[in-house]
């Protein structure tokens, strides 16, 4: 991959600019921030499993609204159907898109492109129909307004809202761990090259997640367990002391096998839902005691994730000969395992950068921080997208084409 991503995305950029017809007219300066006026916006949609959301930034990628929503899961359940996904992001999309466009003051007359991501990942194959709601909505917009409408992948969009417009020469590993993903790539700048690593059975999420519904917890669980076993890290330090209780038995996971990029996560699922189960009528008990079981596993199972995302990332980073890497996806949020990573990659001498959790997001969309990023369709490995679209105006992109979009959509992704 080259710099021909980023260089696409800027031509596209300034196209929508200098199609504004109101822009010569403009303030150059209205706001006093030291950057010229540019009339004109892009909404974007992203409907994966499990959040709807929607935003609108201007065409300098600055985000001006952003909302967002988690779909119903029942009680005891481990998540949804894809026809019941998708139903619940139809419903919550015009709700989503009328708070978006009241809190941006923004008229549908100033929207220039319409964007939307359309499969998880960008590989051939890659296909949910939960992403239907977000395309299919997009589309319309984009015939109605006669406007282009632009496609990505959700882990594309993962990787560029934490990179940001990025050096194109930087080399860095991404490593993408949710609750149906765990892959490993190698990136140059925003741009995905090959995957190089990532979990050949169940993903970090779905252990989390399938731990917490065992617990008593909702799904998705990943929040609610992370304030847990943030509770066990002590103030200056790293090490994970589950609060002892004489009366519960302590959990006996061992190590999990890294094998060089690559890890299998069923045989800890396996051991840590067998200790819950020996533990069943402690839970049962409920309240303090119940409790005191969960303050017992939950530090373990960050603790395990940790170490083996340690050792993942030290052999990727060697193996792409590269010394940054990006953490996305929404298990990329704990706060448990940014700090525990941050600092033992530190110690190392590798840095490494997370997906933005809710709270810093909001702060830095107050302090106006304007952040970007290219998107196109990607070659990863042997895998290329080649497929037609059905859809009227949607532009797939190749690495060449002069027709990516410069668009900011951080505050898309969940």
């Amino acid at each position: 991959m080259t710099a021909e991503n980023s260089e696409s995305g800027k031509k596209i950029s300034a196209a929508l600019r200098e199609s504004e017809t109101s822009a010569a007219s403009a303030p150059a300066d209205p706001s006093g921030t030291g950057e010229a006026s540019v009339a004109g916006s892009v909404l974007a949609f992203d409907t994966s499993n499990y959040t709807t959301s929607v935003a609108l930034t201007d065409l300098n990628g600055k985000i001006l609204a952003d909302e967002r929503c988690l779909l119903t899961v029942k009680e005891g359940e481990r998540g949804l159907r894809q026809s019941h996904a998708l139903f619940q992001h139809m419903e919550n999309l015009p709700r989503l898109l009328k708070k978006v466009m009241a809190s941006s003051s923004a008229d549908l007359s100033e929207i220039r492109a319409v964007a939307a991501s359309e499969r998880p990942r960008p590989v051939e194959g890659s296909y949910m129909p939960v992403f239907r709601a977000g395309t299919d909505l997009a589309a319309s917009i984009s015939a109605l307004l006669e406007i282009p409408m632009y496609v990505f992948s959700h882990q594309e969009g993962h990787i560029a809202a934490v990179c940001g417009a990025a050096d194109e020469r930087m080399r860095a590993v991404s490593f993408h761990m949710s609750g149906g993903t765990g892959e490993i790539l190698e990136i140059q700048g925003c741009t995905p090259v090959r995957r190089i690593g990532g979990v050949r059975d169940i993903s970090f999420g779905q252990l989390i997640d399938r731990t917490g519904v065992a617990l008593g917890f909702s799904f998705p669980a990943g929040a609610a367990l992370d304030r847990i076993a943030c509770d066990s890290l002590p103030e200056e330090g790293l090490s994970c002391s589950s609060r002892d209780n004489t009366k519960i038995p302590q959990p006996v996971t061992g190590s999990v096998r890294v094998d060089d990029t690559f890890v299998s996560l069923s045989g800890i699922e396996t051991q840590i839902l067998r200790w819950i189960e020996k533990n069943e009528n402690l839970l049962r008990e409920g309240g303090d005691t119940a409790d005191a079981v969960r303050k017992k596993i939950i530090p373990e199972l960050f603790s395990r994730i940790s170490d083996v995302m340690l050792k993942l990332s030290e052999n990727a980073l060697r193996r792409a000969q590269a010394d940054t890497i990006i953490f996305v996806g929404g298990v990329s949020a704990s706060s448990f395992l940014r700090r525990d990573l941050s600092r033992r990659l530190e110690k190392k001498g590798k840095k490494s950068r997370f997906r933005r959790c809710r709270s810093e997001l909001g702060q830095r969309l107050r302090d106006g921080e304007t952040r970007s990023g290219a998107f196109s369709e990607r070659n990863i490995g042997e895998d290329t997208v080649t497929e037609k679209r059905r859809c009227c105006r949607i532009k797939r992109l190749k690495t060449a084409d002069a027709t990516a979009p410069f668009i900011n959509l951080t505050g898309v992704i969940p």
